[in-house]
């Protein structure tokens, strides 16, 4: 009864354990050659995300500048849009009623 207990003891001990330790090995190997990437893509993703940042920053600075601007301007023009429309009206009947020349030809 020991002896087929210790058959796949032995088995384990003989074929799976080193396997396993080669499979570790192998993973400590390969995170190491890749460890410089991964510091490099770090680094990347570092500075994508501060440009990201700053590029959000002077677009929201830019939206709310325009967004005063526009506001300033419209409670500026719509109070004074009578008096741009009288002085249309005023300058197209100026422009109807003034004289016209003599239209001059070249001689020939």
């Amino acid at each position: 009864m020991l002896k087929l207990l210790l058959i796949p003891a032995l088995l384990v001990g003989i074929v799976v354990l080193p396997l396993l330790f080669v499979g570790l090995l192998v993973g400590v190997l390969v995170r190491l050659v890749l460890l410089p990437l991964r510091i490099v893509g770090a680094v990347f993703g570092l500075a994508m995300g501060a440009a990201g940042l700053a590029v959000g920053l002077v677009v929201t600075a830019l939206a709310l500048a325009a967004t005063v601007l526009l506001l300033v301007s419209l409670f500026v023009l719509v109070p004074l849009l009578p008096l741009l429309l009288a002085g249309l009206l005023l300058w197209g009947l100026l422009r109807l009623f003034r004289p016209r020349g003599e239209i001059l030809r070249p001689v020939a």
